[in-house]
């Protein structure tokens, strides 16, 4: 990366960059048939599959979109492979938010598999698009890409939030009985001896019924905040903040 960043710098040559991040790309794919020893298949299947989970609304990675078959208990070292590579950061499910510890209540088949880099992630997402002119990365800046931007911008509230120390957690629950149940928080962190839940928002419509959901099941936990691309604000008790700010929480 900080090659293709060298790279823009002298240049603004955006052609230059996106074959630089497809190289940096395929090097991981190479790197993974080196060193994946016994379960290659399954680190590379993970890895195509990470922007088409990213992309769902449910951010959760499917395990059953590896194979019918699949179970997260045969894919578990292939996902902590990638994880300890760096080349994805996962994301927990923590089962009881309201507990002293987040690690101790983890629902691990729920994970979120996130890149470790951001505009790898966009490369990879776009990797049979042709990157051929300037165009390509303005397309991203002005929402003109035609994909789920909001799977970039919680990507990079994740890559963020790892950068400045924090375990990634999140909080997931499905009730088919009671919609008061259904509720997908992006992520948990702790703050002032609370954990704080955190809403990632790519457009200041998007709906906060996951999050007033969440403060009505657990009442006892800290402020709640959206990231979003705003300014400062506060809200029916919801602090909004400018999604810069994640490395300050």
């Amino acid at each position: 990366m900080p090659q293709a960043d060298s790279e823009y710098t002298k240049s603004k040559d955006f052609k230059r960059v996106d074959i630089i991040k497809k190289q940096i790309l395929n090097t991981y794919r190479s790197d993974i048939t080196r060193f994946a020893k016994g379960y290659k298949e399954k680190v590379e299947a993970i890895f195509d599959d990470i922007p088409s989970e990213l992309s769902k609304k449910n951010k959760k990675f499917k395990i059953t979109a590896l194979g019918e078959n699949a179970r997260m208990r045969d894919y578990e070292n292939s996902f902590m492979w990638l994880a300890d590579g760096m080349i994805s950061s996962l994301c927990f499910n923590a089962s009881d938010p309201s507990s002293v510890g987040l690690s101790m209540y983890l629902d691990r088949p729920t994970l979120k598999c996130y890149m470790c880099d951001t505009g790898l992630l966009v490369t990879h997402a776009l990797m049979d698009r042709d990157g051929a002119d300037n165009t390509f990365y303005r397309d991203i800046l002005l929402d003109r890409l035609g994909v789920n931007e909001g799977m970039f911008m919680e990507n990079i509230v994740a890559q963020m939030l790892q950068a400045s120390g924090n375990r990634l957690f999140y909080y997931y629950r499905s009730d088919a009985g009671n919609a008061e149940n259904n509720m997908e928080v992006d992520f948990l962190i702790r703050a002032n001896r609370k954990i704080c839940p955190i809403e990632v928002k790519s457009s200041s419509s998007d709906s906060v019924s996951s999050l007033k959901k969440f403060h009505r099941r657990f009442p006892n936990t800290g402020q709640q905040i959206i990231l979003y691309t705003g300014d400062v604000k506060t809200a029916d008790g919801i602090l909004y903040l400018p999604a810069y700010m994640a490395p300050f929480l």
